[in-house]
């Protein structure tokens, strides 16, 4: 039983660890602009609808000063969150 415990207090660590840092925009900070996912070339200052699909347009932030968001400096996908060397 002890083991047990000391197991998920193990793992709980782990997870704790491993999304400390998820986010790095910080939530005090203003948008740029505004972007459809799935069309990238539209920007607007406004919050809205994309006008070519006419979904809901998601804000861009700045790029801290650790780079960017993919690890190797790949462009990142926007439909499954992961790195790919497209442009």
């Amino acid at each position: 039983m002890k083991l047990k415990i000391a197991f998920l207090l193990f793992v709980a660590a782990l997870v704790g660890v491993a999304c400390h840092n998820v986010s790095p925009v910080a939530k005090s900070s203003k948008p740029i602009y505004y972007t459809c996912p799935m069309h990238p070339s539209v920007k607007v200052a406004q919050p809205g609808d994309c006008p070519i699909c006419g979904m809901k347009l998601t804000p861009a932030y700045a790029e801290t000063d650790s780079g960017s968001a993919a690890p190797c400096g790949a462009s990142c996908c926007a439909m499954t969150a992961t790195a790919t060397n497209k442009p």
